[in-house]
């Protein structure tokens, strides 16, 4: 993998920006499957093995574990660092890009 892909590296030639965690979005789709394919174990296989307690508590990690994922996913992955010529540095979520 190249690594302007990797990172989503772009330069012009005023300014050059990245996307450091870019490179992690593949793992997370990988993290998402097994969090969607866990809830239905959890629901039908475990609901009738296991007490209501227990059945409580799995769903409640389940749900840190999601909740984790979809702080990943909104507000580490698309910070993009944008480095401009006057020697400052900007940082902007690609999801909810600032308006001009």
């Amino acid at each position: 993998m190249d690594i302007r892909d990797r990172y989503k590296f772009e330069e012009n030639g005023r300014e050059i920006s990245f996307m450091p965690n870019y490179s992690f979005l593949r793992t997370l789709v990988g993290w998402l499957a097994l969090g969607v394919i866990a809830l239905p174990v959890i629901i039908y296989y475990f609901m009738d093995k296991i007490s209501g307690d227990q059945f409580k508590i799995a769903m409640g990690l389940w749900s840190v574990y999601m909740i984790y994922f979809l702080f990943d996913l909104f507000f580490r992955i698309p910070v993009k660092y944008i480095l401009i010529n006057r020697k400052s540095v900007f940082t902007e979520n690609c999801y909810f890009p600032k308006s001009s």
